[in-house]
């Protein structure tokens, strides 16, 4: 029986027709899943991140409901993981309960606020210390469901906690500094890197006859008053400039008295220089007294008939009559004196 043309040509047709749409169905099969599989692909790159991510999330929805990581279940110490928030604490484990309670007032006010909240909670049985941040989640979640992130900051916190404690130490330490520098019964003073004043005692303040420390520095009034280069700011900068302390002699005028101070100024790593002044006007009059005092008893010995000299622990003549002058073999004031002429010395004594 010989086949019908039409029918021949309508198979062909149809063959064809399946050929190319098995084509196209194999071509949209491999697009699938090559996109099944950047997806999946994807999806194990976020996981692998999330893995190695400091924070671990926590879905909290309206209802009170959880969906914990598995790493955070087992940071937080639970064998199964919690079905709700409030299941969060427990004995050893979980979070401290009143944390674990103003973190759910939060998580209302958040939640009401459509706003993040920000608050560090404590584990129970541990002194790890975590701050949770949370923010409403995106779609799909439904409504008013939060996504909670935990952060362990127990060694920032401890880091802070030793801070704050050194800062509170150092404080203290300052005051008690300050206060001595306050009560110091001779003017102190500092200068910052500018070499103005900015801090003065109560001595300097009354030195100076000014009303307040305030008045002090916003007038910079110095405590001496030397013209020419040898001021109290050059002072500061000599100390810069040699790197440890400068010390000098000027007069001042403290009280309506002219009285000479020994001022010493102290450079600082920070580039300031802080500073003292001593009063030694007693000091200078006794001295010029005791050389009133050698020179008359000298003057009186010059006036003896019997020689007279004085020397050094070191046998150095500094003193001489003009008669013991005149022995023979006698040698200048200031003159280191040999064994034979102190002997010779003594003997014309005798």
């Amino acid at each position: 029986m010989t086949p019908n043309p039409d029918v021949a040509a309508a198979i062909i047709v149809v063959a064809v027709l399946w050929v190319a749409i098995a084509a196209a169905l194999a071509i949209l099969a491999g697009r699938r899943i090559r996109r099944a599989q950047a997806v999946v692909g994807a999806a194990r790159r976020l996981r692998a991140l999330l893995e190695a991510a400091p924070a671990r999330p926590l879905l909290v929805r309206p209802d009170g409901g959880i969906e914990i990581d598995p790493n955070l279940q087992r940071d937080l110490g639970f064998m199964d993981p919690p079905s709700c928030i409030d299941q969060l604490q427990g004995e050893g484990f979980g979070l401290v309960a009143a944390d674990l309670l103003v973190l759910k007032t939060d998580l209302m006010a958040a939640n009401l606020a459509a706003k993040p909240l920000r608050r560090m909670v404590r584990l129970a049985a541990s002194n790890r210390v975590v701050e949770v941040r949370g923010a409403p989640a995106l779609p799909p979640e439904p409504h008013g469901t939060m996504l909670l992130w935990f952060f362990d900051i127990s060694d920032a916190e401890a880091e802070r906690a030793n801070l704050s404690r050194r800062l509170g130490q150092t404080e203290s330490a300052l005051d008690a500094l300050t206060q001595l520098i306050e009560a110091a019964p001779f003017p102190m003073w500092y200068r910052g890197p500018d070499l103005g004043l900015g801090l003065v005692n109560s001595a300097f303040v009354a030195a100076v006859e000014g009303r307040d420390a305030a008045e002090v520095i916003a007038r910079g009034t110095e405590l001496v008053d030397t013209p020419g280069g040898d001021t109290a700011r050059f002072g500061a900068q000599r100390a810069l400039e040699l790197g440890k302390p400068y010390s000098r002699t000027q007069p001042a005028t403290i009280g309506e008295e002219r009285r000479m101070l020994r001022l010493v100024d102290v450079p600082l790593s920070t580039g300031a220089v802080a500073g003292f002044a001593i009063d030694i006007q007693d000091l200078e009059d006794a001295r010029i007294e005791l050389a009133r005092h050698v020179e008359s008893q000298r003057e009186l010995a010059d006036h003896m008939t019997a020689g007279a000299a004085q020397s050094t622990p070191t046998a150095t003549l500094i003193f001489s009559t003009s008669r013991s002058r005149s022995w023979p073999g006698s040698i200048p004031n200031g003159s280191p004196k040999s064994p034979s002429l102190i002997a010779s010395s003594n003997e014309c004594a005798k």
